[in-house]
């Protein structure tokens, strides 16, 4: 089962919620030595998993054990691959996504970008963000997989962030029916997560000695 997240949009506190309620596994995919998607300038260099990916992979996201979350750029070949395979879209607007990034950066939780340096408001981010490329990429993930969600929504199910927050019982509920998944408890509670770079790395390394 598949999670398709623009970045910043609270997905790893859905991951982990739907994981917890449903009581199954969940992962991200990294997958950075695979080509960089068409049409994309700058992402890529953000998120490991904004990548082509490959039907291995789409045959992997289709699991029932597992729900992935992924960061997943709507290149026509990315949308050719993943068009039969139901699947979560999380969108947010992207200028919220850029303010996101600058107040990471100020609290330290992501290490600071030379191309954002010197920039000391999130007004003057985003003007930035506009020049280098980084907003059009995050435009084109969010007018391409809203498009999607639209002509598709017998197999995408679209939650924009606002709801995910404002609504979260109700939102996860959906979410959880959408994809058919068993549950018991009555709670629907959103989960407080945040996408820690070091643990996966960490995943990574245990994974490399244990093979």
């Amino acid at each position: 089962m598949l999670i398709v997240a623009i970045p910043k949009s609270a997905s790893s506190s859905l991951e982990h919620s739907i994981a917890k309620i449903c009581k199954i596994k969940h992962h991200q995919t990294l997958f950075h030595t695979q080509p960089i998607p068409e049409n994309c300038n700058k992402l890529h260099l953000y998120h490991s998993d904004v990548r082509t990916i490959t039907n291995e992979q789409v045959d992997q996201f289709s699991s029932q054990k597992c729900i992935y979350k992924q960061h997943i750029f709507p290149s026509a070949e990315n949308l050719h691959l993943l068009k039969k395979q139901p699947k979560i879209i999380l969108l947010r607007p992207p200028e919220e996504i850029i303010c996101s990034y600058y107040r990471a950066e100020k609290q330290h939780i992501h290490k600071q970008r030379e191309e954002f340096k010197g920039f000391k408001s999130p007004e003057e981010w985003i003007e930035q963000a506009k020049k280098i490329g980084l907003l059009s990429d995050l435009n084109f993930f969010y007018e391409q997989w809203s498009a999607e969600s639209k002509k598709y929504p017998q197999t995408h199910f679209l939650i924009h962030y606002s709801e995910l927050i404002s609504q979260s019982e109700k939102t996860l509920e959906a979410t959880i029916n959408f994809l058919g998944l068993p549950y018991k408890t009555k709670k629907m509670e959103l989960l407080k997560k945040r996408y820690a770079c070091n643990s996966i790395i960490k995943r990574y390394i245990r994974k490399i000695i244990n093979n």
